[in-house]
């Protein structure tokens, strides 16, 4: 039994070890090198991936323009130089969020998705809607996905909408919705890059699971925004390893 107490302590004390993460907001070359768990960037994306080296980030989670004018920056949807670049930085998953209305359109990048996932909300406020009925599920283009853990075990997800909030955005993503979706594509302490943060959903869900995050967004009150809400998150909170944590940290005479 001593023996067993032994072995058991010395697991707990490396997955603490392993929970333990330098730094707090950095420069994106922080983030990549380990010595930041997170950083907010306010400009454009153009701008910022020439400087960042091919398979630098695990994944890219992000909520581009859809192409259905709900605001000015909303025209149309990405061009192709803009997933070549995501693929490019990315080792891992690529996933895009998108409008019902133009899931179709994502069939002309190259390489098309290899999945399109569903996020159909169990309840959301919006009253988007055409040819007189509501449009209540969006896709998730998804390039080289491999979803793990369990969090994602099928391809339509049905996490309800937060409703509403303090900031200004009109594509606020749900703060489990995104969590889930790191959870699932991003491995435990890895990096996940969004370039257009809006919000900071994903950036929230990132720090929550334990990963370091990259963000990029071009509004100013919008990166300010991600900015506090990064800084008011606990990382770690709520993963198994951030449990084992505390419960190490409980049992310190």
């Amino acid at each position: 039994h001593v023996v067993t107490r032994a072995r058991r302590g010395a697991r707990v004390g490396r997955a603490v070890r392993r929970c333990e993460v330098t730094g707090g907001e950095g420069s994106v070359a922080e983030v990549l090198a380990g010595a930041a768990r997170f950083a907010v960037v306010c400009g454009d994306a153009e701008d910022v991936w020439p400087t960042i080296a091919d398979d630098a980030v695990d994944a890219t989670i992000m909520d581009p323009p859809y192409g259905i004018d709900i605001a000015e920056w909303d025209g149309d949807l990405p061009p192709q130089a803009w997933l070549d670049h995501c693929l490019r930085i990315s080792r891992g998953p690529v996933l895009w969020f998108g409008a019902a209305v133009r899931v179709l359109d994502f069939v002309h990048y190259a390489p098309r998705p290899d999945r399109v996932l569903t996020w159909a909300p169990s309840f959301a406020l919006s009253r988007s809607a055409s040819h007189g009925m509501l449009y209540r599920w969006h896709p998730i283009a998804a390039w080289r996905p491999k979803a793990e853990g369990g969090r994602v075990h099928c391809d339509v997800l049905r996490h309800p909408t937060d409703g509403r909030n303090t900031w200004n955005h009109p594509c606020t993503k749900p703060v489990k919705l995104m969590r889930d979706l790191v959870a699932a594509f991003v491995p435990m302490g890895g990096i996940v890059a969004d370039f257009t943060a809006g919000s900071g959903a994903t950036g929230v869900g990132a720090l929550l699971e334990g990963r370091r995050v990259i963000l990029v967004e071009r509004d100013p009150e919008h990166a300010a925004t991600c900015r506090r809400r990064l800084a008011e998150t606990v990382p770690g909170e709520g993963t198994r390893k951030a449990k084992q944590l505390g419960l190490f940290a409980a049992t310190k005479p």
